[in-house]
């Protein structure tokens, strides 16, 4: 039923779009179901709002469903709107062009995309995502699809070929045409790891940088200030672990006195963030101790991985970002085995994209800390380049990744 609500309502858009005349100079950002200021659209669009009038474009505008972030960036000078004001509506009607980084599929039942997705159809949609693929599996790639596609050969022969069809994905995918939008990608070895997730066809992609790799022209006063504050310790760890769909035995880091013991005695600072999807709580049980800090939500972790010693994850792609600054890396996985069989599952094996060593628990954490304090290098496996290069390619500053999706989108450098 909803495939054939998607249909009409995409229908009537062609003749309601006929009042309506798109500016491609004009600009229409979003974020993480318009609850955040962050990421990839953030960046992009701070960017461009700094150098429109250089640009020549004529509005750049951001949307939200959150008081406080519009608040804030109307405070701070920039043209932002509630999402389902008048102005808003108007501005996804005239923008030529439409940007996010997450939810694309905007359910007219239960609204909850980065914008309003339902007014997008003949604006240019881009998808900026937020994390390289190449980890931990899902979509088309994830260990439970492909159970699935075994139990259920034919079912899955038939879901891919109508996935894999233009017209089933602009007509019936998302309201607003957004099952055929661009995606940003950033090399051949990223793309073909999407592509095997999205079934989106190579040309789909945009190969080239992620504008949240550039955040220090970008800070917001806040932001500023939390940097400021954690320049006084000797080392700055961020912990950043991905979440998991089903219960595992998983003990966080900090519930081991060892650890807590180890941040004192070296005057380090833990920074640490749950990603947006655990339901199970990564973290600690407790955080009351002044060199452990637990991040909001809406915090933007980017503006942190340049100002930190060492970051420590699991599955997560803030790997990712942590290589493109060359910042060393360690895992705590202590339920590696547990994960790779999970529903989501790994992409390739963990030997092909960690590059640093792994602890499956405190007591091998600590050996790891020590041995980072003393050679720095220790953390630093020799596959640590090549998966940098596989990941980033040549390193893009935020006005050729501009340039980059302006000739894929138009044929043209810039508008």
């Amino acid at each position: 039923m909803k495939k054939i609500d998607i249909l009409l309502w995409n229908f009537k858009e062609l003749f309601v779009l006929s009042n309506y005349k798109r500016d491609k100079k004009t600009i229409l950002f979003g974020a993480w179901f318009g609850n955040k200021f962050a990421d990839n659209s953030r960046f992009l669009y701070q960017y461009l709002s700094k150098n429109k009038v250089q640009l020549g474009l004529n509005h750049i505008v951001w949307v939200t469903r959150n008081r406080a972030v519009y608040e804030e960036l109307r405070d701070n000078g920039y043209e932002v709107y509630m999402m389902d004001t008048p102005e808003s509506i108007q501005f996804h009607r005239k923008a030529g062009i439409h940007i996010l980084c997450n939810g694309s599929n905007d359910d007219l039942r239960a609204p909850g995309a980065d914008l309003l997705g339902r007014y997008s159809l003949g604006a240019v949609k881009i998808n900026l995502w937020h994390g390289l693929c190449g980890i931990k599996g899902f979509g088309f790639s994830s260990n439970e699809y492909l159970n699935k596609k075994r139990e259920k050969p034919i079912w899955a022969y038939f879901k891919e070929l109508i996935h894999r069809n233009a017209f089933f994905r602009k007509a019936f995918a998302c309201f607003g045409g957004w099952g055929d939008c661009y995606f940003l990608s950033t090399t051949k070895e990223i793309t073909h790891f999407f592509m095997e997730a999205t079934f989106f066809p190579e040309e789909n992609f945009i190969e080239t940088g992620y504008p949240r790799n550039y955040t220090t022209s970008f800070l917001l006063p806040r932001e500023r200030c939390f940097v400021e504050s954690i320049d006084k310790y000797n080392v700055k760890i961020l912990y950043l672990p991905t979440f998991r769909d089903n219960a595992c035995e998983f003990i966080p880091p900090l519930n081991d006195p060892v650890i807590i013991d180890w941040l004192k005695s070296h005057g380090a600072v833990w920074i640490e963030k749950g990603h947006d999807a655990d339901k199970l709580n990564m973290l600690s049980v407790s955080n009351a101790m002044d060199n452990v800090v637990r991040l909001k939500s809406s915090f933007e972790i980017s503006i942190l991985m340049d100002k930190v010693d060492l970051l420590i994850t699991d599955y997560s792609s803030a790997m990712y970002e942590a290589l493109f600054v060359n910042i060393p890396v360690i895992y705590y996985v202590p339920d590696l085995e547990h994960y790779g069989s999970s529903d989501r599952g790994f992409m390739q094996s963990t030997d092909q994209f960690m590059v640093g060593p792994k602890a499956k628990n405190g007591m091998e954490l600590e050996q790891l800390l020590n041995q980072f304090v003393i050679d720095k290098k220790s953390a630093f496996l020799p596959n640590y380049r090549d998966v940098k290069n596989k990941a980033w390619g040549e390193c893009k500053n935020i006005e050729q990744i501009w340039n980059d999706i302006c000739y894929r989108c138009f044929g043209e450098e810039m508008l």
